[in-house]
């Protein structure tokens, strides 16, 4: 068994980034939050001279994690990008797991 040990953040001292990514076909829309405070939404093509930008955007903020959502196979190339440049990633699936019936 894994035993996993939290480290206590001290969020005064060093701020935490995280992104989040809304992927579509032609284009990315990116949302920072530092320390909990969201910045206004950032959009970039998703072509590959806009990925390189927003993957060296997202590489000058030390320890970010970024989330995005897997969308057919429009997120593959950044998500590579990203993982090429060592930053902390999620892919969620937005597919839900299980279907509700309708009333």
């Amino acid at each position: 068994m894994t035993n996993i040990q939290f480290k206590d953040i001290d969020h005064e001292s060093k701020p935490v980034f995280f992104a989040g990514i809304d992927v579509g076909a032609e284009e990315l829309i990116l949302v920072i939050r530092k320390n909990g405070k969201p910045f206004d939404p950032q959009k970039f093509a998703n072509t590959p001279a806009d990925r390189t930008r927003l993957v060296k955007k997202l590489v000058k903020l030390p320890g970010i994690i970024v989330c995005l959502e897997a969308t057919g196979v429009y997120h593959f190339d950044l998500s590579l990008a990203l993982h090429d440049a060592c930053v902390l990633l999620m892919v969620v699936n937005p597919k839900p797991l299980i279907t509700l019936p309708r009333s």
